[in-house]
């Protein structure tokens, strides 16, 4: 199962891209492409595949002005406690998504149709733990 979140920037970001989970095939689409873009963070860049329309080097400055060291560092922490991580900045938007079940251990809804507290606790844990990471990333990118 996928969770998507999506923010408000308070301001258009430079350019469209996203970011998605570095793996074997975007590797092959690098190399075939010709649109690789590397960050200074080998970190990050054996983590994540950077996505874009247009020309590399026009939109390798946008990408990063918005991908400051300081954000790459928030989303490689991100990257680590969430599988299959992705983002996507359009417009005045960033969208989120990433992959985990919500593991429902303590409801049983054939008896009563109320989730357990402590379901709801690690749900509400588990959506906070994306909210974090826009209320940490959000303000960086407001600077751009």
């Amino acid at each position: 199962m996928n969770r998507f979140f999506a923010f408000k920037l308070s301001h258009a970001s430079p350019i469209d891209f996203s970011l998605i989970p570095q793996n074997s095939l975007t590797k092959i689409e690098e190399g075939l492409t010709n649109k690789d873009i590397s960050t200074e963070s080998n970190d990050f860049n054996k983590k994540f595949h950077i996505n874009y329309i247009g020309d590399r080097g026009l939109a390798g400055e946008d990408i990063f002005q918005v991908l400051s060291p300081e954000i790459q560092e928030k989303l490689i922490d991100f990257h680590e406690l969430h599988t299959g991580f992705t983002m996507l900045f359009r417009g005045p938007a960033v969208f989120v998504s990433y992959k985990g079940d919500l593991n429902i251990s303590y409801t049983n809804f054939f008896r009563r149709v109320t989730l357990d507290e402590r379901d709801a606790d690690m749900i509400q844990s588990t959506i906070m733990s994306c909210i974090e990471v826009a209320e940490e990333i959000l303000p960086l990118l407001d600077k751009i």
